[in-house]
Formats: structure tokens, C-alpha cells, sequence
């Protein structure tokens, strides 16, 4: 084998490891709800909001972006912190300000929730996976 040969096996050795390491090539990242709030409305109403995410080898370098529905999707549970950590198993929890439906993105710390909106973030570049779910009745 030539010493050419040797560097491209090793190079091609190295960008299997860096993909493998990516949320991408790991089995489908999945949002899970463990418990949702009930239906309401208002900056005044809140309730709890826990799940789970799976797939992912490190789950503690991400984040949860939560959304609460109304009129629009409004970022949870304040836009000043949009942010929700992940425990080393998954595990994920915040209170939210209540809506109809709710919704969970699994994001890069790098992610950066835009306004109020009729649609949320699509998969893609920083966000990694996207639960939504109806409020319980």
C-alpha cells in the first residue's frame, strides 16, 4: 500500500468517526411528552411540561426549545429563556404558559428562536427534531 493510499484510508477513517458522532447518522431523534398541561390561554395562566428525547449519544449538549399555541406559536416558557436543558438520559422539564397545543424542538445551543409565528422552526441545521402534541382536556 502506498503512502498516498495510507493517508486517504486514514483520512476517510477520521470523517466516519466525525459522522458518526453527528445527531444525523445516530438512529431517529424523537420527542417524547410525558406530561402536558391542559388548554387555556394568557400571560397569567402556567402549567408543567416534562418528556423525554430519544436518539441521541449525548443528550446534555443540546437543548429544548418549548412553544405554546394560541393565536400563534409563542416560545416557552420566556423569550429572555427559551431554553430547557437535557439531563444525561434525555429527560427534559420547564413550566410553560398554557395554549391549546405544545411543542418541543431539540436544538444546537447555537439556535436561535425567532418571533411569534403561524408555523414553528422546520427540522434542519440547528434544530435536530420537533415534537407537537394537543393540550390534555
Amino acid at each position: 500500500m502506498s503512502f498516498r493510499c495510507c493517508i486517504l484510508v486514514v483520512l476517510a477513517l477520521n470523517m466516519g468517526v466525525a459522522f458518526a458522532q453527528s445527531p444525523s447518522s445516530q438512529q431517529e431523534v424523537k420527542v417524547q411528552f410525558l406530561h402536558v398541561p391542559s388548554a387555556g390561554g394568557g400571560s397569567d395562566s402556567q402549567g408543567n411540561i416534562d418528556g423525554n428525547v430519544l436518539g441521541l449519544k449525548s443528550p446534555q449538549e443540546y437543548k429544548i426549545v418549548l412553544y405554546a399555541h394560541t393565536d400563534q406559536w409563542y416560545v416557552q416558557p420566556l423569550v429572555t429563556a427559551p431554553y430547557t436543558d437535557l439531563d444525561s438520559n434525555g429527560k427534559w422539564s420547564n413550566w410553560t404558559h398554557l395554549g391549546g397545543r405544545y411543542a418541543a424542538l431539540v436544538v444546537r445551543p447555537t439556535f436561535r428562536p425567532g418571533p411569534p409565528g403561524q408555523t414553528l422552526p422546520s427540522v434542519g441545521g440547528d434544530v435536530i427534531a420537533r415534537g407537537e402534541v394537543p393540550a390534555e382536556k
